[in-house]
């Protein structure tokens, strides 16, 4: 497995903390046939949250397909706390399950200029999801949220429906390929009566037709979960596509 060289991240956390006209950094790992992961591991990381915590130009951070784990979550999520200029932080694909999940939870709480957090393909799982969605109720910055593939069942996403209740910066939500069923379904549609900020919602999931089903829900049921709130222009369910603005709803189905 290849590495970057210890040396080249202590000279970009340098950099950093001097505060260079760096904006966008990507650290994102290089995942081919012929090539294997370019992973950061724990050493890596701890250099640039060091760098992190001082920087004040820094505006998108994308550490994805990593080796950081809760370890090196925990240590991001601490520097990005009293990081007031970064604006996007991705770091999906990290192996990072609810350990992680709350440190990054206890960010959010405090950090009201953070507007992307990307950690889709990890395993927050439902313990995780919960600690989100508390986090949800008090940050008042954060506008995309992506979720994706976390094994999140029914239990976290009530907690992450109940949150939405509340918030009033999210406007970008992905909780697809998570367990989400007709329950989960109804959990979404109840709290698109209050949320009057959400625009785009994804809940698709690979077993569409097992978990939901065609006769339950329908397009009219479909229909009637999205008219119920002013501000959703896009909703996803698997492969179907239902897209409204104002009171048009216009579908679009996949082949």
């Amino acid at each position: 497995m290849y590495s970057i060289a210890l040396y080249s991240l202590k000279h970009l956390s340098l950099l950093l903390k001097l505060n260079y006209a760096v904006t966008i950094l990507h650290l994102r790992a290089i995942n081919c046939h012929a090539i294997e992961d370019n992973k950061i591991n724990i050493v890596g990381v701890r250099e640039i949250a060091a760098g992190l915590s001082l920087n004040t130009t820094l505006r998108e951070l994308y550490l994805g397909y990593n080796d950081i784990k809760n370890e090196g979550t925990k240590l991001i999520a601490r520097a990005v706390r009293n990081n007031h200029t970064l604006l996007a932080l991705v770091i999906g694909d990290n192996d990072i399950g609810a350990e992680g999940a709350k440190e990054l939870a206890a960010t959010l709480k405090v950090n009201h200029t953070l507007l992307t957090l990307d950690i889709g393909f990890n395993n927050i799982r439902d313990e995780g999801a919960k600690e989100i969605a508390s986090a949800l109720k008090f940050n008042r910055g954060l506008e995309t949220l992506n979720l994706n593939y976390n094994r999140i069942h029914l239990e976290g996403i009530s907690e992450l429906a109940s949150a939405l209740k509340k918030n009033d910066s999210l406007t970008f939500l992905s909780v697809a390929n998570n367990a989400i069923d007709i329950k989960a379904i109804r959990k979404f549609s109840l709290m698109l009566r209050e949320n009057r900020r959400l625009q785009w919602l994804n809940l698709s999931t690979p077993n569409y037709k097992e978990q939901i089903g065609t006769t339950s829900i329908g397009d009219e049921g479909v229909k009637k979960l999205s008219l119920r709130n002013s501000a959703l222009t896009s909703l996803y369910l698997c492969t179907l596509s239902f897209s409204r603005l104002k009171r048009t709803l216009k579908c679009a189905r996949k082949a």
